[in-house]
């Protein structure tokens, strides 16, 4: 008759329609219970899928093994609207991600511009040694200990890696760009 006071289910993937596959079920004996009198009852195979997109899965999965009508329809719809969903959101990310990227672009020419309006002109490294003892920078500690050589520096001025300039105080400072890096897999940003 009624409804037990308590009820095992199995809930798993593996489970077919007519093949309980690597699920054992027994009765209350210990004895095998036949999988016709078993599925939707004590067995109930569950989509991955669905399950992660409805919220009320396995409510209504539960819901059936207690002979509760399960509305099929209604969960498959909900699982479209939230796909649509989800399309929507990715449009709308994929929008913001390109506007985004179109921003970056734009401030790093604006940075370019600035650097070229503002950095030093430097043409040899007899030019840069002649600037930073103008500044009072002791040029004497480079090469030496930890610290690299004026060449060195020179180098990186050279290969745009980085540049001299004043700023507003006065003072001689060295600059370099700030990297922005985007990584992507498939179509997510990470």
């Amino acid at each position: 008759g009624g409804k037990k006071e308590s009820h095992q289910v199995f809930f798993d993937d593996n489970i077919e329609l007519r093949n309980a596959r690597i699920v054992d079920v027994r009765d209350e004996n210990g004895e095998t219970q036949p999988f016709e009198k078993g599925f939707n009852v004590n067995l109930v195979k569950v989509n991955p899928v669905e399950a992660m997109l409805d919220e009320n899965y396995f409510w209504r999965k539960l819901m059936l093994t207690q002979g509760e009508h399960l509305d099929v329809s209604s969960s498959i719809m909900n699982l479209q609207k939230q796909l649509r969903d989800v399309e929507e959101e990715k449009s709308q990310m994929q929008k913001q991600l390109a506007a985004m990227s179109k921003h970056m672009r734009t401030m790093m020419e604006e940075s370019r511009r600035l650097k070229q309006q503002t950095k030093l002109e430097i043409r040899d490294e007899t030019q840069l040694l002649k600037i930073l003892n103008k500044e009072g920078i002791d040029t004497k500690l480079f090469g030496t200990q930890s610290f690299r050589t004026v060449a060195n520096l020179f180098s990186e001025i050279e290969q745009g890696i980085c540049w001299l300039q004043v700023n507003k105080q006065g003072r001689l400072v060295r600059f370099m760009d700030v990297v922005y890096v985007t990584i992507k897999f498939q179509d997510m940003l990470l």
